[in-house]
C-alpha cells in the first residue's frame, strides 16, 4: 500500500528548512497512514492480491504493455486470457471468482497509485458478463463436508497421546463450532468461558467482522463423551499444561508442545490424515469441510437456517444456502407431485 508522499503532507516553501524533530514528526505520522491503510485487508488478502498482481505484470511484460496504468482494452484481454485454457502449457481457465480477484488486486494497485481503475471501463465491463455467461459463477467443486458419523469413526481410532488428544479437540470444536480455519487457530484460551451448558469462546475478529465487534460461539456437551468437544477441549488444554495463549499448539514428534499457534495448512493435514482411513478421497477435504459438515448436518437434523447462521456467522442466510440446499433438497420437491 502507497501512503500519502511526506511533501504532500503539509506543503512547504521551497528552500524552507524544518527543524528535525519536526521531520522526525511528520516522517512518524506518514507511517501511521501506511499501516493504517495496510490494515484496510486481511493479511490474507493482502498476499493474494499481492501474488495476483504479480501474474499481471508477468502477462503484461511477455507483451511489452504497461501494466501500470494499465489499459481497459489490456484489462479486457488479460481476463478474457484467464478464462481460455491453453492446451500449449497444460494450462486450465481460471474460475470466475480467480478472474474477479485478479481484477480486484489490478484496481487496488492502480488505486494505491492514484490512478483510475481501467477495470470500471465499460469495455472491462462487457468481457467480464460474457465471461460470466460462459463459465458460470458457482464454485468447480466445494469441498466435502465432515459428517457426525465420520467424527464418530475417526476419532475411535484416537489414543491418549498428546498429537492425538489435540487433533481429537481440534475436530471436534471446529466440526462444533462452524469456525473458518482462521478462527479455529485463532482461540486462545482467555477466550474460553466455561459455562454450565458447555464452553462460550470469544471470536475477537472474523471474515465478516472487520470493524473487529467480535462475536461469541457456543459449544454444548455432547451427549457421548467419545465425541464431545468441550470434554475434548479441556482433555487436551490440561494434559498439555495450556492455561494462557493459542488453544491449539505444534506438537512434535517427542510429544513437546510448542508455544507457536497452529498454521491453517496444520488443520487441513488434520482433516485429510482422519478422512483417509475411512474410505474418502482426501482431494475432497480441507479444514473448510468442517465448517461445511457442521452446516449440512444441522441442516438434516432440522436445525432452523437462523439457528445454523447464529453459530456460523454468516452474513445472511443467501450465503449461508449453498452449504445446507442439499439438505432441504427433499423437504417438499415438486417432483412429489408428479404421480410417477
Amino acid at each position: 500500500m502507497t501512503a500519502v508522499g511526506d511533501a504532500e503532507l503539509v506543503p512547504v516553501d521551497v528552500g524552507e528548512q524544518l527543524p528535525a524533530d519536526v521531520v522526525a514528526r511528520r516522517a512518524a505520522l506518514v507511517a501511521k497512514v501506511t499501516d493504517k491503510q495496510d490494515k484496510a485487508h486481511a493479511p490474507a488478502t493482502r498476499r493474494a492480491y499481492g501474488s495476483d498482481w504479480a501474474a499481471f505484470e508477468h502477462w503484461c511484460a511477455a507483451l511489452h504493455v504497461p501494466a501500470l496504468p494499465a489499459s481497459p482494452l489490456t484489462v479486457a484481454a488479460y481476463a478474457a486470457d484467464c478464462a481460455d485454457p491453453d492446451p500449449a502449457v497444460g494450462r486450465k481457465p481460471l474460475a470466475m471468482s480467480s478472474i474477479e480477484r485478479r481484477l480486484a488486486a489490478i484496481t487496488a494497485r492502480h488505486e494505491d497509485h492514484r490512478l483510475a481503475s481501467p477495470c470500471l471501463d465499460p469495455e472491462v465491463r462487457r468481457t467480464m458478463r460474457g465471461i460470466r455467461k460462459e463459465l458460470g459463477v458457482a464454485p468447480r467443486r466445494r469441498k466435502k463436508p465432515v459428517t457426525t458419523e465420520d467424527l464418530r469413526a475417526a476419532t475411535a481410532g484416537m489414543g491418549a497421546r498428546l498429537i492425538e488428544l489435540r487433533d481429537r479437540a481440534l475436530l471436534l470444536v471446529g466440526y462444533a463450532g462452524a469456525f473458518r480455519c482462521s478462527e479455529l487457530v485463532g482461540i486462545d484460551v482467555e477466550h474460553i468461558t466455561e459455562r454450565p451448558g458447555g464452553l462460550l469462546i470469544f471470536l475477537p475478529r472474523t471474515k465478516t467482522d472487520q470493524q473487529a465487534k467480535g462475536r461469541y460461539v457456543a459449544i454444548v456437551y455432547g451427549t457421548d463423551p467419545a465425541t464431545c468437544p468441550v470434554r475434548a477441549l479441556r482433555a487436551w488444554l490440561t494434559t498439555a499444561g495450556i492455561t494462557t495463549g493459542p488453544a491449539f499448539r505444534a506438537v512434535d514428534r517427542h510429544s513437546n508442545v510448542s508455544g507457536r499457534r497452529l498454521s491453517a495448512q496444520t488443520v487441513a493435514l488434520v482433516v485429510k490424515r482422519y478422512m483417509a482411513p475411512l474410505g474418502h478421497k482426501i482431494r475432497d477435504f480441507a479444514a473448510h469441510s468442517l465448517r461445511r459438515g457442521h452446516a449440512t448436518t444441522a441442516a438434516d437434523n432440522g436445525a432452523a437456517d437462523r439457528t445454523i447462521q447464529a453459530t456460523t456467522g454468516h452474513a445472511s442466510v443467501i450465503t449461508l444456502a449453498p452449504y445446507i440446499e442439499a439438505a432441504h433438497a427433499f423437504d417438499d420437491p415438486a417432483s412429489g407431485y408428479l404421480g410417477l
